[in-house]
């Protein structure tokens, strides 16, 4: 059979098994040296997704927790949970206490006072807040709080219920909370929450929150949890030290922050 005739007769059955047991040969060998740079890219990507999760975690506790009322931080650990509970600030700024206007007076009682320079933002159902960074205040027991009950927007007289405040401060600042936020940690159930909306300031931190409260999911896969807080002075800001440990797909991230409450200008 002449050579031009075989080229039209195309391969024969031994040489396409033979090509095809040699590609099968290369493709096991190409698949066994990519195997690892594959499997290291998703193990990178999971790893990747993890520290965003927990980033964005410690971003949300961060913003409630440095804006929050000076000392209105606490902490609950319990079990290997923890809840902590802030007050956090609308607006803030400094009181009149002498001169002409309506000054702020201290142990009788007082239902308003001027601000001194910007006015300041209320709503109704804003706390006013007073010199919380005092050793007697306790903006939870209701010392150094009062409840807001003048018209809502821009305030540059801020009026409130009948109050007595304890104790004038050299640097004069109040400021105007909102209503109070807690996080609740729970390995358990491998989850962070944040709840809000459920109801106003009180003496006992609460653990557990009604069915009218807003309940937002942050993270899953929590696998520790662990918070406490520092006592701040006039001189030194209130601290929450946080650490989390997620667990996700066998990988582990333990992140830790500690983070300062608004220090008292």
């Amino acid at each position: 059979m002449t050579a031009a005739r075989r080229a039209t007769l195309g391969f024969t059955l031994i040489e396409l098994v033979v090509v095809i047991t040699v590609m099968g040969v290369l493709a096991a060998a190409s698949a066994g040296f990519l195997r690892g740079p594959i499997a290291s890219y998703f193990e990178t990507e999971r790893r990747t997704d993890l520290a965003a999760a927990g980033d964005l975690t410690l971003a949300k506790l961060r913003q409630d927790i440095a804006r929050a009322v000076p000392n209105s931080a606490r902490v609950i650990n319990a079990g290997g949970r923890f809840w902590l509970e802030v007050l956090p600030v609308r607006s803030q700024g400094r009181y009149r206490a002498a001169g002409a206007g309506n000054v702020l007076s201290f142990g009788m009682p007082d239902t308003g006072f001027d601000v001194l320079g910007p006015p300041v933002q209320t709503q109704a159902g804003d706390w006013v807040v007073v010199n919380n960074h005092l050793p007697a205040a306790d903006v939870w027991g209701g010392t150094s709080r009062a409840a807001y009950t003048g018209p809502p927007g821009l305030a540059a007289a801020l009026q409130h219920a009948t109050h007595v405040f304890a104790a004038d401060a050299p640097d004069r600042r109040f400021q105007i909370a909102t209503s109070p936020v807690s996080y609740a940690c729970d390995p358990t159930n491998g989850t962070l929450r944040r709840f809000s909306n459920y109801g106003s300031p009180a003496a006992t931190q609460p653990t557990a929150f009604g069915a009218g409260a807003q309940n937002d999911l942050l993270a899953t896969g929590i696998q520790r949890c662990r918070a406490a807080e520092f006592a701040g002075t006039r001189r030194r800001a209130q601290t929450v030290a946080v650490e989390i440990g997620f667990l996700a797909s066998g990988d582990r991230l333990t992140l830790a922050d500690t983070i300062q409450v608004e220090t008292p200008p």
